[in-house]
This record gives C-alpha cells, sequence and structure tokens, in this order.
C-alpha cells in the first residue's frame, strides 16, 4: 500500500491515538480498491496530464471525469486516490442518506490529516452534525486554511456522482458548489449526469469508448494481466497467445473495460475457453443476456436462477447465502453453487467466512440490464430482458413479502415484531433501513404508507409500531427518512391530482406526515432529562436509544446537560464517545459574554 508519511488516510494509519474513534465514520476504501482492481492499474498518462494540468493552472475548482458505464471511471478514481493519498469517497447504491454518509466520510479523513481534531471532533468524535453541509464547509475551509499554509493543495476525490439522489440546485451528495481557495474535487459520473450548478473554474474530460487513447490502455491492461500468472498458464494450456487473445478481446470489447474484465474472469474460473474469444458478442448488453443464456439452458432457470438474479438485483445491499436462499425461496446449497459458479465474474464478494460472505451485483451496468433500464435499444435482447426485469419486480414484491410476514403483518400491527423486536435485526438489520424502498419499489405505496403509519393499542396506548421498531434499536432517524420517502409519494399524487383537476385526499397524507415528523422530533427532544436517565437507569431504555433522544436535541446546552447526565452510566469507549460529543457540544454554545 502506498503511504504518505504521517498523513494517509488511504491505509488508516492516520487514525490513531486521539483520533482513532473517526473510524466509525470513515469508510475504508480498500475493498474498492480490490474490487476494482487498482493494484492492475495501467495507462491513462493522457488523463492523468489533465488532471496535473488543472490543478496546475488553477486556485481551485471541480475536474469531472465523465464517460458512459464500464469505462474504468472508478478504477482510475481509486488508483488517483491512492497513488495520490488523496481522502476519497466511492457512492455505492445505498437507500438514502447518501449525502451524510459521504460528507462525514469526507470530513473524517479531512480532520486527521490536517490535524483539526480539537476544533471539530475531540476525542475523535464528530458530532452528529457531521453529515450537514454547512458543517462539512467549515471543516472543509479549514483544512484548506491548514493546507496553504503548508503550501500544498488539498485535493479530494469522488466517484460517482451519478449514483446520488438528485437534488435540483445543488450538486450530488452535497458537495459545495464554491470551493475555497487551494481545494480541488476531481469527481467521475456517467456521461450526461447533471451537474448544471457547478461553477467555475471546473473542466469535464471525458472517456469515450472507441477513443484511441482509451483502447490503447485497455490494451496495455490486458497484454500486462494476461502475461501474468494463473491467466499466463491458462493460455499455454490452451495453445492461445497472448497476442491473439488482447487482439481478440480489444476487437469484441469495443474499449469497454467491464466487458474485458468479465471475460478475463470467465477464463480465469474456468467457465470459457480461451480459444472461444472470436465468438463473443460486439456489446455489452448482448453480452450479458448471451452470459446469462448459458443459466437459460439450465432446467432450474425459472425456479432457481431466475429469482436469484431477482433478488441480486433488486437487493440494495450485498447479502449472505442465507438472506439471498430465504428471499429468492431457493436452497442456500443452489445459491453457493451459482454465486461461487457461473454469476462468479458478475458479482462482488464481500468479505466473510462461508457463511458471513456476502455478494452483490458488481457493476451498475448488469443491475440496469437486469432491471431493463439502460438497454440502448440493443436488438435481439428485449424479450430476455423484459424476463429479467419482470423477475426484478418480482423480487421486490417476494422481499417485501417475507419481511413483512416476518414481522406479523401490517393487518395485525406487527404483532410479531411487537414481541420480538430482536427479529428487526435478521439480515443485519436489512428490513429496518430498506422494507419502506422495496415497499415503494413494488408500487404498493398505500402499504408503504399504512407502514409508517401503523398503530397498535397496548397497555402503554395506542403506539406507533414501525417507529417503536426504530427508536428500539436507536435509528429514529431512519424512521423520520421513511416518513420523507412516504410524503414524497403523497406530494407527487397531489401534484398529479391537481394537474387534472381531481379532488386531492393526498394531501391529507401530506398533512399528517409533517405532525408524525414534528411529533416524533418534539417527542425523543423532550423528554426530561432525569426522566431519560432513570429509563437507562432501571434497564428500561437501552444507552442508544436514550442517546438517539439526546442527538434530537437543538440547543447546545440541554444536549451537554443530557450527555453529562448520562455519562454515570456508560463504560469504555461508549463513556469516551459520549464526553467528547459533550465537549463538541459545549464548544457550540453562543458566547455572550461580549
Amino acid at each position: 500500500m502506498v503511504v504518505q508519511a504521517g498523513r494517509d488516510v488511504i491505509t488508516g494509519e492516520v487514525f490513531v491515538g486521539g483520533t482513532a474513534r473517526l473510524r466509525d465514520v470513515w469508510l475504508d476504501p480498500a475493498p474498492v480498491f480490490d474490487e476494482v482492481g487498482v493494484d492492475g492499474f495501467v495507462g491513462r498518462e493522457w488523463l492523468v496530464a489533465k488532471v496535473d494540468r488543472f490543478l496546475r493552472f488553477h486556485d481551485r475548482g471541480y475536474v469531472v471525469v465523465q464517460a458512459a458505464a464500464g469505462l474504468g471511471k472508478s478504477t482510475f478514481a481509486a488508483w488517483l486516490a491512492r497513488d495520490r493519498g488523496w481522502p476519497c469517497h466511492f457512492t455505492r447504491r445505498r437507500n438514502g442518506r447518501a449525502t451524510v454518509v459521504a460528507l462525514r466520510n469526507l470530513a473524517a479523513q479531512l480532520i486527521s490529516q490536517y490535524g483539526l481534531v480539537e476544533q471539530f471532533a475531540p476525542r475523535g468524535v464528530v458530532p452528529e452534525t457531521a453529515g450537514e453541509r454547512g458543517w462539512f464547509e467549515q471543516v472543509l475551509r479549514a483544512a484548506a486554511a491548514v493546507a496553504r499554509e503548508e503550501g500544498r493543495r488539498l485535493v479530494l476525490v469522488v466517484d460517482g456522482l451519478d449514483e446520488a439522489e438528485h437534488v435540483d440546485g445543488d450538486l450530488p451528495l452535497g458537495l459545495p458548489v464554491a470551493l475555497p481557495q487551494g481545494v480541488f474535487i476531481v469527481a467521475t459520473c456517467r456521461t450526461g449526469t447533471d451537474l448544471a450548478a457547478l461553477r467555475r473554474p471546473w473542466e469535464v474530460l471525458a472517456i469515450a469508448a472507441g477513443d484511441e487513447r482509451n483502447t490503447a490502455d485497455l490494451r496495455q491492461f490486458l497484454t500486462a494481466v494476461t502475461a501474468a500468472e494463473p491467466l499466463a498458464s491458462s493460455l499455454a494450456h490452451a495453445q492461445v497467445s497472448t497476442e491473439m487473445l488482447v487482439r481478440q478481446l480489444v476487437d469484441r470489447c469495443r474499449g469497454v473495460w467491464v466487458y474485458a474484465r468479465y471475460v478475463l474472469d470467465e477464463v480465469r474460473y474456468g467457465l470459457r475457453a480461451p480459444s472461444d474469444l472470436d465468438r463473443l458478442p460486439g456489446d455489452l448488453a448482448h453480452y450479458y443476456a448471451e452470459s446469462l443464456g448459458v443459466l437459460r439452458q439450465d432446467w432450474r432457470w425459472g425456479e432457481v436462477c431466475l429469482p436469484l438474479l431477482g433478488v441480486l438485483a433488486a437487493a440494495v445491499e450485498p447479502l449472505t447465502v442465507d438472506s439471498l436462499s430465504r428471499l429468492a425461496g431457493i436452497a442456500d446449497g443452489e445459491v453457493r453453487r451459482l454465486c461461487s459458479g457461473r454469476l462468479r465474474p458478475f458479482l462482488a464478494d464481500h468479505e466473510g467466512d462461508n457463511r458471513n460472505r456476502r455478494y452483490g451485483i458488481y457493476h451498475a451496468s448488469l443491475r440496469e440490464f437486469l432491471t431493463d433500464t439502460a438497454l440502448d435499444g440493443a436488438h435481439g435482447v428485449t424479450a430476455h430482458a423484459e424476463e429479467l426485469a419482470a423477475a426484478t419486480a418480482e423480487a421486490h414484491h417476494r422481499i417485501t413479502d417475507h419481511y413483512l410476514v416476518e414481522f406479523g403483518g401490517l393487518d395485525t400491527g406487527f404483532d410479531r415484531l411487537v414481541t420480538r423486536p430482536d427479529l428487526a435485526t435478521r439480515d443485519g438489520g436489512y428490513a429496518l433501513r430498506n422494507l419502506a424502498y422495496h415497499l415503494a419499489s413494488a408500487g404498493r405505496v398505500a402499504e408503504l404508507h399504512d407502514l409508517v403509519s401503523c398503530e397498535r393499542t397496548s397497555e402503554r396506548g395506542v403506539r406507533n409500531v414501525w417507529f417503536d421498531a426504530h427508536d428500539h434499536m436507536g435509528t429514529v432517524d431512519r424512521y423520520l427518512a421513511d416518513v420523507s420517502r412516504a410524503r414524497r409519494h403523497a406530494e407527487a399524487e397531489t401534484d398529479r391530482g391537481l394537474a387534472a383537476g381531481r379532488v386531492v385526499p393526498s394531501i391529507g397524507l401530506e398533512l399528517r406526515y409533517a405532525l408524525i415528523t414534528a411529533g416524533v422530533t418534539s417527542f425523543v427532544a423532550n423528554i426530561p432529562i432525569p426522566l431519560l436517565v432513570a429509563l437507562v437507569k432501571a434497564g428500561s431504555w437501552t444507552t442508544a436509544r436514550a442517546l438517539a433522544c439526546v442527538r434530537q436535541l437543538q440547543t447546545p446546552g440541554e444536549k451537554v446537560f443530557a450527555l453529562a447526565a448520562l455519562l454515570p452510566h456508560l463504560s469504555g469507549s461508549s463513556a469516551a464517545d459520549v464526553l467528547a460529543q459533550a465537549l463538541t457540544a459545549a464548544r457550540r454554545i453562543p458566547d455572550h459574554s461580549s
């Protein structure tokens, strides 16, 4: 690994001593580096030269690397971050909170690299406001000041702007529109991504599949990879020369790097003979259709392969074999056979032992193919793609139904979840984070509305069951995100009704969600501190649940008082974290002495 002495955020070596707790919000890029194969990075000298030229001739600004799917944007970003030791963030498909995750991750790296711990994260703990744009911009300005004093540029690498939620008038991930002097952001995105909010100076660097420079880079990469083991032995055994294989791949892949990666993995895993490359399809869509068509020959296509592909395409997060098995309704042995066999080139294999190993779709283009959203008019694959898209749509229903039954059903007020709160932790808490997303994706908006407002009468009166589940786990912010999702659907329905001149009862839902949001915020932020402490002391509430309430407090003084009151009931790292949060809140108390 590349180490930049005393300043390396890429390996995490900077997160030591007083900054160690920043690891909690730092996203280690090592899995991404492994996933994209950054160790095998070659070429792109022309692109690096353009990045360096922009940095040399401007005092700040954005360099945006744009390309179609599969042309190596993420690999370039990964190499640039690791080689230069620049703070980085890689956007991956997530259900909500992408902005918060990105800003906290980048802030943690800036705080550590530029010695801003005492100012922004006492004892290495960032405040609850760390995911807010205003707070991040304060950190960025402070880091820029340090960099200027040291005569250095501050450069961030942000990959995948196209995978973040778009907000009109803003840049993806809440990135600052105007950058401080000396600050640069090298970002990647798909061609056509809306970046209208960008302000000069900025420059777009395009990678085109048919560009001679891109083709030359791909040829250089393929030559290096095929000359190394284990591919070199496979080619020798098949009596196929490196030159022939490289020539055939360059010709068939037409500059699309992810296509070449898939084929190399097929050869590496013994799924395709090296002598079989001259029959490869001429584009990525047809390659997907052909590769999955091999599975279609299997008599278990409809019973096993298709349901599994649907769940993999629909899932928001990588899942274990056990989870995939239950959600797809097939035997775990079949899941393991496919994930370690025919589907292996197409999946990202996340760390873990055989039981905890998690699988997810490797490249967004395959997910788009499976959901029939990016075929680009490819002829001859439409019928196949429609079948796959139907399986993905069915998977959203299957996943939704699985968890609804697991929790006891909305019609019963989730009676099983009420009596067994631990059910919310199944599959690592996947349902708690993503059930609302799957309901919306399945078009079951009425049930989404029922979910966020599901009530049940108990000895404590009428309770909101979904709120209670999140409250028990200390994830009230996720409940509010689900309410926000339901509110957006209600707003869209209201807009459609008004445009058509119809009566709009959905406006009542909008008001309902406004009241729920206000009520939840008011409830968790206004529990008397002595009562909060008493609940923790009696064991009726976990400290996580109590701290979730404290996070909603808006007044720094109240937050300091609440955290200090909880401190005697904590120990170890939890106590240290809470103390650091209290110190951070204390620094935000206005000074009226002047």
